[in-house]
């Protein structure tokens, strides 16, 4: 933990063998998330935040935030996931704040900001985060939704690799998105 309350980042390591050749993710290439635009940085549309979802403690804001996504305001969920992110980055709620982030922008079919917020969440937590598995199969689905299938591919193999004993409900949903993108 940090003098912020949360757990720390996951710390910078040595690159493994696929990162050195230019992959990302194990086994995606570079260019399939860095050819992505990055997150806006704002959520356009956005109704005006909540008061409860900008004051109060980290859980009270993380909270207020979760609702308004449970409410369908995907556009003001995001609004509010960024701005507990920016003001409290280190929150042990942090991870699952960056995935809702990036499930706004499903929902709402921008799926080249999603892919880009999954694959940043990946980074930035890494693989042992609460969330890991399902921003990788969210990256995955973002891609396939963009068209890019050899890629989405590449991202659920890349979930069987590191996680080869999923939660049913990840396995179960990992199939349906092989089947649905054509994976070998």
């Amino acid at each position: 933990p940090d003098a912020g309350g949360g757990a720390a980042p996951a710390p910078d390591v040595a690159p493994d063998r696929a990162a050195r050749e230019g992959y990302v993710l194990g086994s995606i290439p570079r260019d399939a998330v860095l050819g992505l635009p990055g997150p806006d940085g704002g959520d356009a549309g956005a109704g005006e935040v909540p008061a409860a979802a900008l004051t109060g403690s980290a859980k009270d804001r993380y909270e207020a935030a979760l609702a308004l996504l449970q409410e369908g305001d995907f556009a003001t969920a995001g609004a509010a996931f960024e701005r507990f992110l920016a003001d409290f980055p280190n929150a042990d709620d942090a991870a699952s704040a960056a995935f809702w982030l990036g499930e706004t922008r499903y929902f709402r079919k921008d799926y080249a900001d999603a892919a880009a917020i999954y694959a940043r969440n990946y980074r930035t937590y890494g693989p042992d985060a609460l969330r890991a598995p399902d921003n990788l199969l969210k990256l995955g689905l973002s891609l396939a939704a963009l068209g890019d299938k050899t890629r989405a591919c590449q991202t659920y193999a890349e979930i069987g690799r590191r996680y080869p004993e999923p939660q049913e409900t990840l396995a179960r949903n990992l199939d349906r998105a092989r089947r649905s993108a054509g994976c070998a």
